[in-house]
C-alpha cells in the first residue's frame, strides 16, 4: 500500500496536534477555534524546537532545564551532534511536494499545517526569552543565561499548575451540578 492509498483509506487521525492541544478526541473534528486554542497552548506552555534548527533547539532546552553546557559537560553534546548529520528517529516515506498524496495529506491536515507555520514564527519570537542564541555565543557574545531561562520555566510551570487546578475545580463543579437531582 502506498502513501496515497493509505491516506485515502486508512488515515483517520487528521490534524492530530491541533486536536490533542485543544483537548479533542480522535473522533471530534477540530475547527479554527480549536486551532486558536492550540496556538495559545503552544505559546503559553512550550519552548518550541525545530528539526531544521536542531542544535539551537537543544541549546534552548538545555538553558530552560538548567543543563550546564560548559566544556566539561559539552563532551556529551559533541558526541550527540555529529557535524552535518541530523536525523529524525522515525523513518517516513518521502512524499513529493505537489503530488496527489501531498495534496490530499495537506488538505486533510490543514489545521496542523497552520499550527506548524505558527510554531516556526513562535520559534523566532522565543529567541527573546534567551539572553543570546547559540549563534551569538559562537560570535563571542555573552552566553545563554540558563538561570534566567530556568526561572522563566519554573514560573511558567507554576502558572500551568495553577491553571490546571482551576480547570479541575471547574470540571468537578460541573460534574457535581449534573449529579444533583432536579
Amino acid at each position: 500500500m502506498d502513501i496515497l492509498e493509505w491516506a485515502q483509506s486508512q488515515n483517520f487521525d487528521n490534524n492530530h496536534m491541533v486536536r490533542k492541544l485543544a483537548g479533542k478526541t480522535q473522533f471530534d473534528g477540530p475547527n479554527e477555534l480549536d486551532l486558536e486554542l492550540a496556538k495559545r497552548t503552544v505559546k503559553d506552555r512550550f519552548i518550541v524546537g525545530l528539526m531544521n534548527e536542531f542544535e539551537e533547539s537543544i541549546h534552548r532546552f538545555n538553558a530552560v532545564m538548567g543543563i550546564d553546557e560548559s566544556e566539561k559537560q559539552g563532551k556529551c553534546m559533541k558526541r550527540f551532534f555529529v557535524k552535518g548529520k541530523k536525523s529524525n528517529s522515525n523513518p517516513h516515506p518521502e512524499v513529493e511536494l505537489g503530488s496527489p498524496a501531498w495534496e490530499l495529506l495537506a488538505q486533510m491536515n490543514a489545521l496542523d499545517i497552520k499550527l506548524y507555520e505558527y510554531a516556526v514564527r513562535l520559534f523566532e519570537e522565543q529567541k527573546m526569552l534567551f539572553v543570546n542564541s547559540r549563534d551569538d555565543v559562537e560570535k563571542g557574545r555573552r552566553p545563554v543565561n540558563a538561570i534566567s531561562a530556568a526561572n522563566d520555566a519554573k514560573r511558567l510551570s507554576a502558572r500551568i499548575k495553577r491553571e490546571e487546578a482551576r480547570r479541575l475545580k471547574r470540571e468537578q463543579r460541573y460534574a457535581a451540578s449534573l449529579a444533583r437531582p432536579k
